[in-house]
């Protein structure tokens, strides 16, 4: 029995030396990843900076100074290309004068422009940073399934979470549209009343009518229908503040739900 216990002892001193042996060896390799990535994008960014540095030099003053001057036939070109430009352009001024005179609108001309982010991605030290933050990230997600394929024997994503935060979203739809087509039908037409109605209650002043009294009450009049109007409004915005956040906290919603809810108050 002692022998066999011994062994036993022995197997499992020498299999948890082996799992520590992996982890130690795991942890090495990421860490030795690790520097090597950041002396990779450390050096990357040191020869940017020393090509930025290259092409920003200018030419001293003496180099300049002692540069030779332009010749007489130089500047007898440079005065005929002068000549024929400022020609060219008060001819385009003139065409464009007249075309002014004929046309009301002035004529647009749309250029296809590339955006801003093919633009940086044409440099290649922003294309070497976009592969540096993707290599990290395909490093992050290998240590955690490594790490949990050694700890746990299986990789684990989580992907239950993603499913309880989107459990109740059907009931979550049905109150976005509620509060979407209570915003697009109770506050637009509500809106278009008051804005047609308040027109018929503007007092207008003319030197012909000199009726003050009738002048006083559609003042008087105007001032209590936008009063009403507002109240109604202030309201408005209390209730739609306040139902959808009982509704969430009675339902007991999820953190993404809520969330959709909640920016459709502030947008709304």
């Amino acid at each position: 029995m002692t022998s066999t216990e011994r062994r036993g002892h022995e197997r499992s001193a020498s299999a948890e030396f082996t799992r520590v042996d992996r982890t130690v060896k795991i942890q090495n390799a990421t860490e030795r990843l690790r520097s090597e990535m950041l002396n990779y994008v450390t050096n990357r960014f040191e020869e940017f900076s020393s090509e930025i540095k290259q092409a920003s030099k200018m030419p001293l003053i003496n180099e300049i100074l002692q540069q030779p001057i332009v010749s007489h036939n130089d500047l007898v070109s440079i005065n005929k290309v002068a000549d024929e430009t400022s020609a060219q352009t008060i001819a385009s001024k003139q065409s464009v004068d007249i075309k002014k005179t004929l046309s009301a609108f002035p004529t647009k001309i749309f250029r296809m422009r590339a955006s801003i982010l093919t633009e940086l991605l044409e440099v290649s030290h922003i294309r070497s940073i976009r592969q540096i933050f993707i290599s990290i990230l395909v490093l992050l997600v290998l240590q955690v399934a490594i790490t949990d394929l050694f700890e746990k024997g299986a990789i684990d994503f989580q992907f239950d979470v993603i499913r309880w935060n989107f459990s109740n979203l059907s009931t979550c739809l049905r109150l976005w549209f509620c509060l979407f087509m209570s915003t697009c039908a109770i506050v637009y037409y509500c809106f278009h009343f008051w804005a047609y109605q308040r027109l018929s209650l503007i007092p207008i002043s003319s030197s012909v009518s000199t009726d003050t009294e009738e002048l006083k009450q559609k003042t008087t009049s105007l001032m209590i229908f936008d009063w009403l109007w507002l109240a109604a409004y202030c309201c408005y915005i209390g209730l739609f503040l306040y139902f959808p956040v009982h509704y969430i906290l009675e339902e007991n919603y999820p953190i993404v739900t809520r969330m959709i809810i909640l920016i459709e108050q502030t947008v709304r």
